[in-house]
């Protein structure tokens, strides 16, 4: 912890997942007009695709959603273009060679987060107050999750024990 927080918090449950799927970014909503009214909804690619997503989730949900306040780690690992030279591909697999191309951390984050909170591993993606996401190359497209729930005080009591530590 930094000095920021004093206090180390209580971890009260931890999920770690790895998905064998190249990362991809959640695609924008469309609108639609209704005679004088306008709507939203999303497009059929991001439905099948989060589908997809949410398949390859089913076996870590938790039997009940996390209640507390929520740390996301996660890294989207993205295989090396096959169109690149070997010295790239070398360099991109030692961490030399970043990977700074679309699609954007925020969307793919956004994706993720869209279909943990479908699933019911937590109520609301409010309650992440801390979130960290990595965009590098691998030699295999994959999501790297981890989501820590973390005791918050309910009361003073629990606020002075939490306190002392």
């Amino acid at each position: 912890m930094s000095d920021l927080f004093p206090v180390k918090p209580k971890i009260i449950s931890e999920i770690t997942m790895e998905l064998l799927i190249i990362p991809t970014a959640q695609r924008r909503v469309r609108f639609r007009s209704y005679g004088k009214f306008v709507g939203t909804h999303k497009a059929p690619e991001q439905v099948k695709a989060e589908d997809f997503i949410m398949d390859y989730l089913k076996p870590y949900v938790p039997e009940n959603p996390m209640m507390g306040a929520i740390e996301l780690t996660m890294r989207a690992v993205f295989p090396v273009p096959a169109s690149k030279p070997q010295w790239w591909a070398d360099a991109a697999l030692s961490g030399a060679i970043s990977h700074i191309k679309k699609p954007d951390k925020d969307n793919i984050e956004k994706n993720i987060l869209d279909c943990l909170q479908t699933m019911g591993f937590f109520k609301n993606d409010s309650q992440i107050f801390r979130s960290k996401t990595e965009k590098c190359y691998g030699e295999k497209g994959m999501w790297k999750i981890r989501l820590r729930e973390y005791q918050v005080p309910q009361s003073k009591k629990e606020y002075r024990e939490f306190m002392k530590g």
